[in-house]
């Protein structure tokens, strides 16, 4: 395998992963959303958006600050906790009666923040390290 490939294979995996707990997540999210009359059916889809998608803006903002060394800003960590909470609240509810199958919804939402973490690790790792694999003191950093 090649070096280029063996560096990307992480994001990869991270995106592929992300992308279909998201989907998961989705059917969840719009179908209870429609279901308890929250939104009218056409703007079922929104929900999910605003939800999940809620969850990867707030994750980007603490990955700037994180990357940037400033403070963490505590209104992108409760809008994360938040929606990450009410996106496992809202699969559970989803799924059928089975503890095993509320384990299983719950899943999604979880794996989605966990993959961009990685993602997000592996960004502030590759940022620390030089090519020759030897990490970058902190007074050369950005």
């Amino acid at each position: 395998m090649s070096d280029r490939l063996i560096r990307s294979l992480p994001a990869l995996a991270s995106l592929t992963v992300g992308v279909a707990s998201f989907a998961l997540s989705y059917v969840a999210l719009r179908d209870v959303a429609v279901d308890l009359h929250a939104v009218p059916a056409h703007l079922g889809w929104l929900v999910p958006v605003v939800i999940d998608g809620g969850v990867i803006g707030g994750s980007a903002v603490l990955w700037s600050h994180a990357r940037s060394g400033a403070r963490t800003p505590w209104l992108a960590v409760l809008i994360v906790v938040v929606l990450v909470s009410m996106s496992v609240v809202v699969n559970t509810a989803h799924a059928g009666p089975a503890l095993l199958a509320k384990v299983i919804a719950a899943l999604p939402p979880l794996v989605l923040l966990g993959t961009l973490e990685l993602v997000a690790a592996e960004h502030r790792r590759a940022s620390r390290t030089r090519p020759d694999g030897s990490l970058v003191p902190l007074a050369e950093q950005d």
